[in-house]
């Protein structure tokens, strides 16, 4: 019987590299508005949360939620500071007791225009104290920038 015997060598052979070609796979992201919106979305809760943790004023603390439109299922995030919520509360409860309309958030806003100036004013001070504030606002303002743009497109 013969047997074949494989011999190995103890030596590794370094085997120079021929030319090798790179392959750059550039691609476009199918963006649509969800997208944006999603960025949007995301980036208002980043400031929001960060101002809430900074602000020391209750009244102008901003609470977001969910709602929904009226006959419809489909639910949008949406951000009110404390005071619309607290002045919606008084004008909601008021109207059911006169049995007149509720009143909507455009109502409220027309209503608090003087508690609005206060609040930017209260906002931008505490923007300025906050370098992270600083750059979370700019990031959400850069978002809406970009809808914006791919919208004129």
């Amino acid at each position: 019987m013969a047997s074949a015997t494989s011999q190995t060598s103890d030596k590794e052979e370094f085997v120079e590299p021929k030319d090798v070609e790179v392959v750059e796979v550039k691609g476009k992201v199918n963006k649509n508005s969800g997208f944006f919106l999603r960025k949007i979305q995301r980036t208002e809760l980043d400031f929001f949360r960060r101002f809430n943790d900074l602000a020391d004023n209750k009244k102008f603390k901003v609470k977001c939620r969910k709602e929904s439109f009226v006959n419809s299922r489909i639910k949008k995030t949406v951000c009110y500071p404390q005071y619309a919520l607290d002045r919606m509360y008084k004008e909601t409860q008021q109207a059911l007791r006169q049995q007149m309309p509720k009143p909507t958030m455009k109502d409220i806003e027309d209503l608090t225009v003087d508690e609005r100036d206060e609040s930017f004013a209260y906002m931008e001070k505490v923007i300025k104290k906050d370098p992270e504030l600083t750059e979370l606002m700019i990031k959400m303002r850069k978002a809406q920038l970009e809808y914006e743009q791919w919208k004129a497109q």
